[in-house]
This record gives C-alpha cells, sequence and structure tokens, in this order.
C-alpha cells in the first residue's frame, strides 16, 4: 500500500519542474510557464485515508519562463526571465501550516 502512495504523490507532480521542499510532507512547486502551488502530503490514518492536498499560490506576474525556485521563512521566491530576456525574481509569501 505505501508504494501505491509514493506513486501517486510522483503521478500528482509530475508538471511540475521545480520543487522545493517545506518539509517532510510539504513540497512548493512551479511550473516553467510560473504557476506556483503547494501540496501536502496527509498519510495519517488508514491507507484510504492519505492523500495530497494541492493548493494554487499564484502565477508569476513577469516571469514568461521560470527557472529557479528557492523557499526561505515565508518567502518563495522564483526566478527566470521576461519576455525580452532580461532576468527577473519575484517573491510571494507564504504561511506554513
Amino acid at each position: 500500500m505505501q508504494r501505491s502512495l509514493i506513486s501517486r504523490v510522483l503521478s500528482a507532480l509530475t508538471s511540475y519542474v521545480l520543487r522545493a521542499f517545506l518539509g517532510p510532507s510539504a513540497i512548493v512547486t512551479s511550473t516553467l510557464l510560473g504557476v506556483i502551488s503547494r501540496h501536502t502530503l496527509f498519510i495519517e490514518g488508514n491507507a484510504e485515508d492519505r492523500r495530497i492536498e494541492s493548493i494554487a499560490i499564484g502565477q508569476t506576474q513577469s516571469i514568461v519562463k521560470v527557472n529557479g525556485l528557492a523557499v526561505h521563512d515565508d518567502n518563495i521566491v522564483v526566478g527566470g526571465f521576461r519576455a525580452d530576456g532580461k532576468g527577473v525574481a519575484e517573491v510571494y509569501e507564504h504561511h506554513r501550516v
């Protein structure tokens, strides 16, 4: 049963190319196009009760191609390129659960 949970986690996160761990059961992800999400794994209880909860955090405003993601305290930093090819970073706030 544990194997199927790992398979579900991996398949749920395949469309995201950048990942940063918030802890043992939480990940922040971003797609190349800047869709930022938080994923929390709930593993308490029976195997049937285990699930992944995904919450949208935001969409990058000026980044058209993301190439970096970092988390520090309550901040998520996304780096990438604007349409004109210049580098830019955007900072988003999140709250740890």
